[in-house]
C-alpha cells in the first residue's frame, strides 16, 4: 500500500502469474470453474451481497467501475474512496467503523469484478453492454492485485487483538477465506493465493485437525489485557462462515484433513443452531433470515463436496421459513428485535416472501400467531390477519420476548413487546445501531431501550424468562411471562392483546414482587411518528389519523403512579432507537413508575382514530380480582385481572 505503484506492481508480477489470468477466449467471460478434487466440486459462496448493484442505490448502477476506482460501499455507510484508483488501497479506516472496516478487509467488496457479466450503460438493452474476455481479464487481474495488496499490507494479521477498534483483519477472516475460494474460480490455483487460502485455514484449524482443535484458543502478548480468544466461534454464524471456508478450501486443494474438520464443526452446529419449531440460536430474527441462506448454501456444498447430507437441519430450515415470516410486520419488514434491521427479508417461493412482499406475491401463511416456545424460543407473534380481510398494511400486529438469557445477538428484551396498529408502528424497540462499541450500543441493548419494566436492582442478562402461559381466541390472545432477572425481584407480565375486526387494545399488567422497596419503571417507546404529552395522568400522541394514549388504569384503593415522557435524551440516554445501521432516531419514551416492595402496574396501550375519547376503569369483581373496561368512542373493551395479575377475555 505505501510502496509506489509502479515497485507495488513490479513485485506483484512474479507472485501473481499474469499469464495464467488470461481466459480462454472459448471460455465465458463471467464462467465460473468451479473448484474440483477428489473431494467434489464447491461453488463460490458469493460476496454476502456486496456485489449487487443495488447497494450504490439503483438496480442499474455502474458497479464495477465503481470498484475499479477503488470506491467501498458497505450497509448503511456512504460510499468512500480507500485506495489511489489502481489498487493500492489503504486498508486502515477509522471513519468506517468497526462494521465497515471489517467488511473492507474481507474482501469480498470485489466481488462485482468475479461476478457481474454486464456494465449496465443506460439504453443498452436491460442491463448494458455484456464485458468481454479481456475486460473480465482485467477485472479478474485488478481483484487479485487488491487481494495481494492485502496479504502484502496485513503481515501479521493473526495477532490483531480481536476485541479492539482494528478487529478487522481477524473479524473478517472468514468472509475473506470465502472470497480466495472464489477469486481462486476465476484465475486458477497459483502458489501465492493458495499460500493464502492454506494460512487462513490454519488460522482457524489451529495446531491440529483433531477434535481438540474445536476448543483451541490463543492470544499474544501485544493484547492489552491479553485474554485467550477462539480459533473456531462455535455455533453461531460466524463459526459457519469459518466452517463453510474451511470446507471450500479442502475441496479446492485436496485436503481431507481439514475436510474432517469443517464437517465435525458444521455437525456440532447444527446439532445446536436450530430447534423443531425453526427458530436459531442467534436471539435475532434479522439473522434467521441470514443463517437460513447460510445454511442452505452449507447443506448445498456439503452434498457437492463430499456427498454428505444433514437431514436434520434441512427439516428444520422449512420451519425457520415460517419463523421467518412471522416475525416480519404490516409494513413488511422484520421486526427489530435483537440485532435486526427493519428491513423485508424475502425468501422467494415460501410464506416469507408473502409476509416480505405485503402480500403481493408468494403463498399466503396460514397461522395467525406463532408462539415459539421450544428448546431455542422466547418469542411470540401476533396478528390481526394477513392481509385478506383487510389490507395487509393495516392489519395489527404484536410480538412478545422471552426465553434464555442473552447471547450472541440479542439484547436485554425480555418480556418486551411491540405494537403495530392502523398502518403505525405504536410501540418500537431499540433496533440495531450496528456493532461500534460505545454507550449508544450499550444503551441498545440495555433494558432501558424496551419495553419492559425495570427496577432499582442489580440486572442479570443470562437470568431466563419463562411463558407461564398462552391462550388465543377471538375475543383476544393473552400471555403470561415471569424471569427474576432483577436481584430480589420477581417480574410477572400479563398481556392481553385484542385486534381487529374488534377495537384495537394491548392491556399489560406487571406484577412486581420483592422484599424490599424500589421504583419500578414501566417503559413504553412510541413509534418515531408519535410525539407525546402528559395530560390526566396519561400520555398521547397523534400522528395523521390515529392518535395513541398510553392509560395507567388505577386499581381500587392503589396509588396512581407517575407519568413522564423523555424523548432523545442524552444525559442518560433515553428516547432513542435504530431502525438501521448508524441512525439515531427520537421517541418518546412514556415512564409509568410506581413505588414499593410490591407493586401492579395495569396500562392500556391503544391505537384509535384521531380525536377518539378514550376512558379506562378498574372495580373490584365478585369473582375476585378486577374488572377492567376500556372505551374508545364509546365502544367498550372489557377484560379481566384476576388476583395473581393475569388477564384474560
Amino acid at each position: 500500500m505505501r510502496r509506489p505503484l509502479r515497485r507495488a506492481v513490479a513485485a506483484l508480477a512474479p507472485l501473481l502469474g499474469v499469464a495464467s489470468l488470461v481466459v480462454p477466449a472459448t471460455s465465458s467471460p463471467a464462467s465460473a470453474a468451479v473448484a474440483s478434487s477428489a473431494l467434489g466440486t464447491f461453488a463460490c459462496t458469493g460476496f454476502s451481497g456486496l456485489d449487487n448493484p443495488k447497494i450504490l442505490g439503483s438496480a442499474k448502477a455502474d458497479i464495477v467501475s465503481f470498484v475499479m476506482a477503488d470506491r467501498f460501499k458497505a450497509p448503511g455507510l456512504p460510499a468512500r474512496k480507500v485506495g489511489n484508483g489502481h489498487g493500492d488501497i489503504t486498508w486502515r479506516q477509522p471513519a468506517l467503523g468497526v462494521s465497515g472496516q471489517t467488511w473492507l478487509a474481507s474482501l469480498k467488496w470485489l466481488g462485482p469484478l468475479l461476478s457481474a457479466t454486464h456494465d449496465n450503460a443506460p439504453g443498452v438493452g436491460p442491463h448494458g453492454h455484456a464485458y468481454t474476455a479481456e475486460q473480465k481479464q482485467a477485472q479478474y487481474a485488478r481483484a487479485a492485485l487488491v487481494t495481494q495488496d492485502w496479504i502484502r499490507d496485513n503481515p501479521r494479521w493473526e495477532q490483531t487483538d480481536p476485541r479492539s477498534a482494528a478487529q478487522a483483519p481477524v473479524s473478517g477472516a472468514a468472509h475473506r477465506l470465502q472470497f480466495l475460494l472464489c477469486l481462486r474460480e476465476k484465475v486458477g490455483g497459483q502458489p501465492w493465493l493458495d499460500t493464502a487460502i492454506a494460512r487462513h485455514v490454519k488460522f482457524f484449524v489451529g495446531r491440529t485437525t483433531s477434535p481438540v482443535s474445536d476448543r483451541e484458543t490463543f492470544v499474544y502478548k501485544t493484547w492489552k489485557p491479553p485474554a485467550r480468544w477462539p480459533r473456531w466461534k462455535g455455533a453461531n454464524n460466524i463459526g459457519l462462515d469459518q466452517s463453510l471456508g474451511v470446507l471450500g478450501a479442502a475441496c479446492a486443494l485436496g485436503r481431507r484433513d481439514w475436510y474432517s474438520v469443517a464437517v465435525r464443526r458444521i455437525d456440532k452446529h447444527a446439532a445446536l443452531v436450530y430447534d423443531a419449531q425453526g427458530v436459531d440460536n442467534e436471539q435475532a430474527p434479522g439473522y434467521s433470515a441470514y443463517n437460513f441462506g447460510l445454511w442452505t448454501k452449507t447443506l448445498d456444498r456439503l452434498n457437492s463436496c463430499g456427498g454428505l447430507s444433514q437431514t436434520g437441519v434441512s427439516t428444520r430450515l422449512q420451519k425457520a421459513v415460517e419463523f421467518i415470516a412471522a416475525s416480519h410486520r404490516p409494513d413488511g419488514r422484520q421486526e427489530q428485535l435483537g440485532d435486526t434491521e427493519a428491513v423485508s427479508r424475502p425468501i422467494y417461493g415460501t410464506v416469507a416472501e408473502y409476509a416480505a412482499t405485503q402480500g403481493a406475491s408468494g403463498p399466503v401463511p396460514t397461522q395467525r400467531v406463532g408462539v415459539y416456545n421450544g428448546s431455542i424460543g422466547g418469542y411470540v407473534f401476533g396478528r390481526s390477519g394477513w392481509g385478506v380481510d383487510r389490507p395487509f398494511a393495516q392489519e395489527s400486529f404484536y410480538s412478545l420476548r422471552f426465553g434464555k438469557g442473552r447471547i450472541f445477538h440479542g439484547h436485554d428484551d425480555h418480556t418486551s413487546v411491540t405494537y403495530w396498529a392502523r398502518g403505525k408502528q405504536v410501540l418500537a424497540d431499540g433496533g440495531h445501531p450496528g456493532y461500534a462499541k460505545g454507550a449508544y450500543r450499550d444503551y441498545i441493548l440495555s433494558p432501558q431501550a424496551h419495553n419492559v419494566v425495570t427496577a432499582t436492582a442489580p440486572f442479570d442478562r443470562l437470568a431466563a424468562t419463562k411463558l407461564t402461559s398462552s391462550v388465543q381466541s377471538d375475543a383476544g390472545d393473552a400471555y403470561t411471562v415471569s424471569d427474576t432477572a432483577y436481584a430480589g425481584v420477581t417480574r410477572q407480565r400479563s398481556v392481553l392483546a385484542v385486534l381487529p375486526p374488534q377495537q384495537d387494545v394491548m392491556l399489560v399488567a406487571d406484577t412486581l414482587t420483592s422484599a424490599t422497596r424500589h421504583r419500578y419503571d414501566q417503559l413504553w417507546h412510541l413509534g418515531p411518528q408519535f410525539a407525546a404529552t402528559v395530560a390526566g395522568g396519561r400520555a398521547s400522541a397523534v400522528s395523521g389519523d390515529t392518535q395513541v394514549s398510553v392509560v395507567p388504569i388505577v386499581l381500587p384503593g392503589a396509588a396512581a403512579p407517575r407519568v413522564t415522557i423523555t424523548r432523545g435524551s442524552t444525559k442518560p440516554l433515553q428516547g432513542w432507537i435504530s431502525p438501521e445501521f448508524y441512525v439515531h432516531e427520537k421517541v418518546s419514551t412514556v415512564d409509568v413508575a410506581a413505588t414499593g416492595a410490591r407493586a401492579t402496574i395495569l396500562t392500556a396501550v391503544v391505537p384509535a382514530a384521531a380525536g377518539a375519547a378514550v376512558e379506562t376503569s378498574a372495580v373490584a369483581s365478585p369473582a375476585g380480582g378486577w374488572d377492567v373496561a376500556v372505551s374508545v368512542g364509546g365502544e367498550a373493551t372489557v377484560a379481566h385481572l384476576s388476583a395473581t395479575g393475569q388477564l384474560s377475555r
